[in-house]
């Protein structure tokens, strides 16, 4: 080999192995800016599994239906309107007793709370959780390092929950003291406690959970790996911690008797990757908190809730808006955070976790890489080795996506793919260059620049009123039927433009009629009439509003349909009745809106209803009547018809709806 080719070798492998060492070392120097590329990348390895695969195995107790043994128990803001209506039946009674009592009667093999009792010393709560014997609370954790003060002692009774377990390998775990947590008294009849502490990462989005955080030499486990160590019969002493690599459950036993080891994968820090096994409501058993306490009022429902949930574990939680545990994963920018132990704990039943090829690995890749790249561009010409670079990048990306789906394993994604488009740049050019030697326009003409950005603008302008108060009003639920799948396969560009071309038309003819835009929910939309501009007839403007929002619909349809844009058709549901309206933000956020049964009716009607059509409740329909007698001018023009007797989900009874006709169009004449 002569000099000139020895240079050319050498230089060829400076530039591939160059382009790899630099793709890493700009994660060093912008770590804010690459990680969160990298990670954002991961995030669609999970929707893409979602949809392909669909959910992942729930946990049904090893048996051949698929019926989830997980249940959550939640408290959402219907949850709330009915507690104000059962307190006032009940009085000042400790309802989370209620709940404990009903369900361990429904033999429910484990409680857990996501809620933090750190002053309650209710005596009904206590002799609850003492009878169950299944129930587990939690506590939360501070960094060491901090300011925090605790806002209760740290009480012996919490040191005894501590787990000392064989380290066989030490890392850097996250290291806490404890900040507040359940009140000792409770702690000292529950089954145990476990802290409830996950912080997301830098971009904002919750990705792992650290199964154990060390307090004074010990260790408090996160509360959704405590649930599954008991429930497999796993003491203490049967675990070990491998920092870097795993927690390892000795000898778990399982329901059908079967004993196995499980190792669940664990980072340097003791954290694992939060295996979702789907959207928040498309895996789990939800009932409501509420549903479960119609027990009180009819024991009947025991036998029933028992059928459902018998030997379930079951996850209490708030899912409220006022509960504010919300977060973004990456399935779903809306998510309740108390699903992440549901989901913690599936993973260990079901023994699928996800994993992170170790850096060797990792290594072991990128060098294989650079070994296939060195040497089609020195045996092959700069068509060839274009050609061979985009194969690797394809079959790199290609086992990305294979490792991911079928072994549930994470690894790098960016720094490898950056080296190969590096790679491939740098040789070309160089090639370029010792062709055509035309250093000087090359240079100029070579521009690299990595500076993606995502920033959302969420602009909000609340209406501060001076009160909350309850009112006799009427709600106006829309909703765009077809719009999810559509907007699926739609730019964002064009799901922005049509969406503001849409809700800006509704607007106007919500307006025109003076009603009030309560919110815009994707592609729905809640108004309501009669507040803060209050006036006798608002049903009646409800119901003109909403047959003008079906007509402007149509109107659109047959505009977008020579445009070749969606194809729109609109439900519209209508209810007339209290709802408390107001201000219901805090003093930095305020949220002029509507709450209560009645809006809840509304979204049913509308969910209910005739694609381009009206479902009106009794009571619209009614105050229709109303109108007619005062002037029937006001309502000649709309004409309603019986829809029938439907069953609404969350109503118990059969209720009466009408259908509102919408008048043709005018043809536009010849």
């Amino acid at each position: 080999m002569g000099d000139s080719n020895r240079r050319h070798v050498i230089l060829i492998i400076f530039l591939v192995v160059g382009s790899f060492v630099f793709s890493n070392a700009i994660f060093i120097i912008f770590p804010n800016v690459f990680d969160i590329l990298n990670i954002r990348l991961n995030d669609q390895l999970y929707k893409l599994r979602y949809k392909i695969k669909g959910p992942e195995e729930v946990w049904n107790g090893g048996q051949e239906n698929d019926i989830p043994l997980i249940t959550l128990v939640e408290l959402d803001d219907r949850g709330y309107d009915k507690l104000e209506e059962l307190k006032a039946i009940y009085g000042d009674r400790f309802f989370e007793a209620d709940i404990i009592n009903i369900l361990n009667e429904a033999d429910v093999s484990g409680i857990a709370y996501d809620t933090v009792f750190a002053t309650e010393k209710e005596q009904s709560l206590i002799d609850a959780t003492s009878k169950a014997k299944s129930v587990y609370f939690p506590l939360v954790l501070a960094p060491i390092d901090t300011s925090a003060q605790p806002l209760q002692e740290d009480e012996k009774v919490l040191r005894e929950n501590l787990w000392n377990i064989k380290i066989t390998r030490s890392g850097n775990p996250i290291q806490a003291k404890i900040y507040y947590s359940t009140h000792p008294e409770l702690v000292q009849v529950a089954k145990g406690i476990g802290h409830i502490n996950f912080d997301p990462d830098i971009d904002g989005i919750f990705r792992r959970v650290p199964l154990i955080i060390r307090h004074d030499g010990s260790y408090f486990p996160t509360i959704s790996l405590l649930i599954a160590a008991d429930y497999l019969g796993v003491k203490p002493l049967q675990i070990e911690v491998t920092f870097g690599k795993h927690i390892l459950f000795k000898n778990a036993q399982f329901p059908d008797g079967t004993k196995r080891d499980i190792k669940i994968p664990i980072d340097d820090q003791g954290r694992t990757i939060i295996n979702f096994a789907g959207n928040w409501l498309d895996v789990f058993r939800h009932i409501s908190f509420v549903d479960v306490l119609d027990v009180l009022e009819d024991e009947d429902l025991l036998e029933i809730l028992r059928d459902e949930i018998k030997d379930n574990l079951v996850i209490v939680a708030d899912v409220s808006s006022r509960g504010k545990d919300f977060g973004a994963t990456p399935l779903e920018n809306f998510y309740p955070l108390s699903s992440v132990h549901a989901n913690i704990l599936n993973s260990i039943l079901t023994i699928n976790f996800i994993d992170d090829l170790d850096p060797w690995q990792k290594l072991s890749i990128n060098i294989l890489i650079i070994v296939i790249i060195c040497v089609a561009a020195i045996k092959t010409g700069a068509l060839v080795f274009s050609a061979i670079t985009l194969l690797i990048f394809v079959l790199f990306i290609g086992f990305v996506l294979w490792l991911f789906l079928y072994t549930n394993t994470l690894t790098a994604i960016l720094q490898p793919a950056i080296g190969i488009v590096l790679s491939f740049i740098f040789v070309n050019l160089y090639s370029y260059l010792k062709e055509e030697q035309e250093k000087a326009f090359l240079y100029q003409t070579f521009e690299s620049y990595f500076a993606p950005s995502v920033m959302n603008k969420i602009l909000k302008n609340p209406k501060t009123l001076e009160s909350s108060e309850r009112k006799v009003l009427t709600v106006l639920f829309s909703d765009i039927s077809g719009f999810t799948a559509w907007s699926s396969t739609r730019e964002p560009e064009e799901i922005h433009s049509t969406l503001n071309e849409y809700f800006s038309d509704m607007a106007r003819i919500v307006f025109k009629y003076e009603g009030t835009i309560d919110k815009y929910m994707g592609d729905g939309m809640l108004a309501f009439f009669g507040d803060p501009i209050e006036y006798d007839d608002h049903a009646l403007r409800a119901v003109k509003t909403a047959i003008d929002m079906q007509q402007k619909a149509r109107e659109l349809k047959k505009k977008w349909k020579e445009q070749g844009r969606l194809q729109i058709e609109m439900r519209i549901g209508i209810n007339t009745g209290p709802v408390v309206v107001g201000n219901m933000g805090s003093e930095n956020r305020v949220d002029y809106t509507v709450l209560g049964s009645e809006v809840n009716l509304a979204q049913r009607l509308e969910a209910n209803a005739p694609l381009e059509g009206i479902l009106i409740s009794k009571s619209v329909y009614e105050e229709l009547k109303i109108e007619e007698e005062k002037d029937k001018n006001k309502t000649k023009d709309i004409k309603t018809s019986l829809f029938g007797n439907i069953n609404l989900k969350g109503i118990t009874e059969e209720i009466e709806v009408y259908e509102v006709e919408v008048p043709e169009l005018d043809k536009e004449p010849d």
